[in-house]
């Protein structure tokens, strides 16, 4: 979690609609822009279920994440 407040998104743990743990992740700025992650198997998972990194590359997640929430120009 300290990754992704760190850049700039706000990340609190919550439950998805089938009650999973899932990492709320926010934009502050616009806070209709969110995504559910998932931890599963040592990876983690956008809410449609895409792999995002390994688990172990909290911060590639983070990156990814302000790519998506923040723009390209974030991501970098």
């Amino acid at each position: 979690m300290e990754e992704v407040n760190a850049g700039g998104l706000v990340a609190v743990m919550a439950r998805d609609k089938e009650r999973r743990p899932v990492l709320r992740v926010v934009d502050p700025e616009v806070a209709a822009l969110a995504e559910n992650v998932r931890c599963s198997a040592g990876r983690f998972y956008w809410s449609w279920g895409e792999e995002m990194a390994p688990a172990g590359e909290k911060g590639e997640a983070a990156r990814l994440l302000r790519k998506v929430l923040r723009g390209s120009a974030a991501g970098s």
